[in-house]
């Protein structure tokens, strides 16, 4: 059978070549990326959310077995963190809510916290910036890298070209870094390419983003009626201290949704049954006080007894005399929960104890709930 016109051809070309046979493919592997026809970056993103999932799973596995939040944290920065942000140089400016997601999982998990606390609480307890501004920083840091460039490199060439034309597309990667120099108010460094050493200009962005990070973190924060006592403890993006005091899992867990106002008060749980703010009243105390985290750690009278415990041991460990300082009840929440005691060593000792407390408070309260919900049954 003789064979002509295209199909021979083909096959001569698949013989030479030593294909099989030749196809047109829409995506091609290349150094763990997924260069795609359609200059996305879909592909990529699907294969390191789905690979960083899986060792998300064996965290939380490792978590509930035991494992320390401290060490927990190293794991996520060095065997989590490096998959999401793999090759984000290039594919970083995208918008993934998908590898956000991620991340926001994972603190709650280390948190020990409800799938309804907010991610603003999640990543202010733990000082995380977001997946983007880690991206953002390290897009950056490449950039800064290809301004040093010899000339001569052929990088350094095609971005050059590419500069030029910055602006004039709707996605561009250097479009996207001027973006994000001016976003940081850096954008003057876009013109001059002034970007210095390597430890300088690391030092600048980081600084940079992190001022960024905080003013969105801060907008967001206020834009939630349930973090009415979170903004009044947290002004700073930045680790809180108490998740490295406090050892025992569960004492920390209560601590966290206390601040974070995602626990079983009725402040929360009446805005959950679409209650008004003036019926969420505290049903354990004759004081028709709503019932919110300051009402319960000061006010309330059901657990007198644990508070004058826990302002007496307070008292033996530090010298702060708290029933003194009743009158101040913004200073007191902010010892007793926040950042109030200036002392590094008092300040830790008071967490310790006010640990403790929420502990004993919240296990009481569900017992005293428990049996008026049985005294209801029985009269019904």
């Amino acid at each position: 059978m003789i064979i002509s016109g295209k199909k021979q051809q083909r096959q001569h070309l698949e013989y030479f070549l030593g294909l099989e046979s030749l196809k047109v493919v829409k995506a091609y592997k290349y150094l763990g990326l997924d260069f795609e026809d359609s200059l996305r970056w879909t592909l990529t993103r699907q294969r390191l959310v789905a690979k960083a999932k899986g060792r998300s799973a064996m965290l939380s596995k490792a978590l509930s077995e035991g494992l320390s939040l401290k060490a927990a944290e190293v794991i996520w920065w060095s065997m989590i963190v490096p998959v999401l942000n793999y090759g984000s140089e290039l594919w970083g400016a995208a918008k993934c809510n998908e590898v956000e997601k991620v991340q926001l999982e994972v603190g709650k998990r280390l948190l020990g916290v409800s799938k309804k606390t907010a991610s603003v609480v999640v990543r202010g307890e733990l000082g995380w910036w977001s997946m983007r501004a880690q991206r953002d920083m390290k897009r950056l840091m490449y950039w800064a890298r290809l301004i040093r460039m010899d000339d001569s490199r052929l990088v350094k060439r095609v971005y050059r070209t590419r500069r030029e034309k910055a602006g004039k597309r709707i996605s561009d990667w250097c479009t996207e870094v001027h973006k994000t120099l001016t976003s940081l108010g850096l954008g003057h460094i876009w013109d001059t390419e002034e970007v210095g050493s390597e430890k300088d200009w690391k030092s600048l962005i980081k600084v940079s983003i992190q001022a960024r990070e905080e003013k969105e973190w801060i907008e967001e924060m206020k834009k939630l009626p349930k973090l009415r006592t979170y903004q009044q403890l947290k002004f700073v993006l930045e680790r809180e201290e108490y998740l490295e005091t406090i050892m025992d899992n569960e004492q920390r867990r209560r601590v966290t949704a206390l601040r974070g106002g995602t626990n079983s008060l009725r402040i929360e749980v009446g805005r959950w049954k679409g209650e008004s703010l003036q019926d969420r009243t505290c049903t354990l105390c004759a004081k028709r006080e709503i019932e919110d985290e300051a009402h319960v750690l000061m006010c309330c009278s059901a657990y007198a007894r644990e508070r004058m415990e826990l302002y007496k041991n307070i008292q033996i460990a530090t010298d702060y005399d708290l029933n003194s300082m009743r009158g101040d009840q913004e200073w007191l929440l902010h010892t007793l929960i926040g950042i109030g005691c200036e002392q590094r060593r008092k300040r830790h000792l008071i967490q310790l104890e006010v640990a403790k407390f929420v502990e004993v408070m919240f296990r009481k309260r569900a017992r005293i709930l428990d049996r008026i919900q049985d005294h209801v049954d029985t009269r019904d």
